[in-house]
């Protein structure tokens, strides 16, 4: 999680310290998208949850790894469900998926 902590920053400062006007939209684009998911409101209960979790198909090994890979490079700090001991608060990805 560091690592990919570290390379947004990076990310951030050569977008920002270049004057390419491609680099600029590219910097705004990011930064937009990276706002709008760090500022969305929670709209379900963890009750929601869990009964839409309970109904819902498990996902295959590659979608739930390419799901998880997404969500990691997006900046979110999720973690595998197998990737034990979690810390306390951590953010799993659960198996299923509607």
């Amino acid at each position: 999680m560091l690592c990919q902590m570290s390379r947004r920053a990076y990310l951030d400062a050569v977008l920002t310290d270049t004057i390419d006007q491609d680099s600029a939209q590219l910097a705004h684009v990011l930064n937009t998208a990276y706002d709008i998911t760090e500022s969305m409101p929670d709209q379900l209960q963890p009750s929601e949850v869990a009964d839409i979790l309970q109904k819902a198909p498990d996902l295959t090994t590659i979608e739930y790894k390419a799901l998880l890979q997404y969500l990691q490079s997006t900046g979110r700090p999720y973690r595998a469900f197998d990737d034990l001991p979690h810390p306390s608060g951590a953010l799993i990805l659960p198996l299923q998926a509607k």
